[in-house]
């Protein structure tokens, strides 16, 4: 039984601390990338219905 979850971790803080590069980010994480694009989309409907 290994819990071997450091890398992942680390990516998270390198993703914090620096300017966020999207392609960086989607290597690291392509689900934080996809749920960013759904949130801005729905920033974005949600502006236009106004």
């Amino acid at each position: 039984m290994e819990t071997f979850q450091q890398p992942q971790a680390t990516s998270v803080e390198i993703n914090r601390c620096e300017p966020v590069h999207p392609e960086a980010v989607a290597q690291s994480d392509p689900w934080a990338v996809a749920f960013a694009q759904l949130d801005f989309l729905a920033e974005l409907s949600l502006g236009l219905l106004r």
